[in-house]
C-alpha cells in the first residue's frame, strides 16, 4: 500500500472562498510559464482565474454548459440576474462531452456539486488531458443549496476521489481537505450574523476562541465537518476507462 496519506488538513478561520481563491492562485503559479501549453477552465462561469491563467502564459480556453442565468425563480442561494455570464466560452458543452485531448492542464472548481453524475464528469475530464496532464478539482465539503436547479449533490469527500480515480485514468496526487467542524461552524455563524446585520465583530471573536474551541470538542466531531476538497490530479499514460 502507497503511504500517502489519504489528505492534508489545513484551517481557514471560516474564510473559505478567500482560502481557495489563494490555493488555486498558488496552484497555477507553481505550474510554471510555457506558451505552449494549452489550460481549460472547465465549468469557468464568470472566468475569475482567466487573467492569471493567462499572464502565467497559457493558452487559455474556457468551457461551460451555459444554462445557468444567476435568477431568482429557484429556491436557495442565486449569484443573481445580470451578475452571472456564460457568454464567450470557447466551448459551450456539457461537462460529459468535453473534446477528448485537449489540454495539457485543467481546472475545475466548485463545478462537480451542479453535476448529475460527478464520476462522468470526471472521466471526461480524463479524456480532455493530454497523457501527463494534471488537474485540479475543487468541491464543497457540505454546501447549502445553491445556483438550483443545477445543484445535485451538497459535496464530495477525500475518499470518493480515492475510490473513483482508478475508474478514470487519473493519479490522485495530493488531496487537501479544508477546514474542520470548527472552520464549517464560523463560516456559517458568519452567514447568520450577516442575515441579521450584527456585523462582523462576533465572527471575529470566534476565529479568535476557535483554538480553544478545538481542544474542548472530542476528535470525532472535528473531523466530520470541513469545508473544501482540493484535489491534484495527473493524467496516466496508459488507461482503458472502465
Amino acid at each position: 500500500m502507497s503511504s500517502m496519506p489519504l489528505w492534508h488538513e489545513v484551517r481557514t478561520s471560516g474564510q473559505n472562498e478567500k482560502f481557495r481563491t489563494k490555493f488555486v492562485s498558488d496552484w497555477i503559479r507553481s505550474l510554471g510559464v510555457d506558451d505552449n501549453r494549452v489550460f481549460l477552465d472547465v465549468g469557468a462561469g464568470n472566468m475569475p482565474f482567466r487573467p492569471q491563467i493567462r499572464a502565467a502564459g497559457f493558452t487559455y480556453l474556457s468551457q461551460d454548459f451555459g444554462q445557468y442565468t444567476g435568477d431568482n425563480q429557484h429556491p436557495g442561494l442565486q449569484a443573481g440576474a445580470g451578475n452571472w455570464t456564460t457568454s464567450g466560452h470557447d466551448i459551450t458543452c456539457d461537462i460529459v462531452d468535453l473534446p477528448e485531448n485537449t489540454a495539457d492542464v485543467i481546472l475545475c472548481s466548485e463545478v462537480l456539486e451542479h453535476v448529475p453524475d460527478p464520476l462522468a464528469a470526471l472521466q471526461s475530464i480524463s479524456r480532455a488531458l493530454n497523457a501527463g496532464g494534471v488537474a485540479l478539482v475543487t468541491v464543497p465539503f457540505q454546501s447549502r443549496m445553491h445556483q438550483a436547479p443545477y445543484w445535485y449533490v451538497s459535496g464530495l469527500s477525500p475518499y470518493w476521489f480515492h475510490h473513483h480515480s482508478p475508474r478514470t485514468g487519473l493519479q490522485v496526487v495530493r488531496v487537501t481537505k479544508v477546514g474542520d467542524f470548527v472552520d464549517q461552524t464560523i463560516q456559517e455563524f458568519g452567514l447568520f450574523a450577516s442575515a441579521l446585520k450584527l456585523g462582523h465583530v462576533s465572527q471575529l471573536l470566534l476565529r479568535i476562541i476557535a483554538p480553544l474551541i478545538r481542544k474542548l470538542i472530542n476528535k470525532e466531531l472535528l473531523e466530520s465537518g470541513g469545508l473544501g476538497v482540493y484535489v491534484q490530479l495527473r493524467k496516466q499514460e496508459e488507461h482503458r476507462q472502465l
